[in-house]
């Protein structure tokens, strides 16, 4: 099987703290991989710098192909990834506007998602009209809507 994501002799430190030395892993493609351990061991760091919102102290980081519109991440914080000023609708097709498609085709991922979800929002309202169990929702069916080669959850189990 190919790999999918090589990491080889990562370091990161926050100051005087040491995350990662010398860490190394490597991810099958068309695999699922879940990282456990306890709170402060550095499982949201690696998230944050594998998805390129952290950089890397030192060593040698391969997402193979990797594209970054063929990437999602939901945070642990999902609540705080969606954004208050967008109703539902918006929140849901940002990552398709970012890519620039045009309306039918947002119409017709649209349409899968809820169909796949069997679940229907009131579009017009906001994030924070929902209750916390339809925020992730909503937060999950946007990480899907651009049909990521790679997701990342972090807290999935929350």
């Amino acid at each position: 099987m190919k790999i999918a994501i090589e990491i080889k002799n990562l370091k990161k430190s926050f100051g005087s703290i040491d995350v990662f030395e010398n860490f190394n892993l490597e991810i099958q493609k068309r695999s699922i991989t879940a990282l456990f351990g306890p709170n402060g061991s550095g499982k949201s760091t690696l998230l944050n710098i594998l998805a390129g919102i952290v950089p890397p102290d030192k060593g040698k980081l391969c997402l193979n192909n990797r594209n970054p519109f063929e990437l999602s991440y939901i945070f642990q914080n999902y609540r705080e990834s969606l954004l208050p000023w967008r109703n539902n609708y918006k929140n849901l097709i940002l990552p398709l506007e970012i890519q620039q498609k045009n309306t039918n085709e947002i119409k017709r991922k649209v349409a899968e998602l809820v169909k796949l979800f069997s679940f229907q929002f009131n579009w017009k309202q906001y994030p924070y009209e929902l209750s916390g169990g339809q925020q992730q929702i909503l937060a999950f069916m946007r990480a899907l809507i651009s049909q990521p080669k790679l997701l990342f959850i972090d807290e999935p189990f929350s």
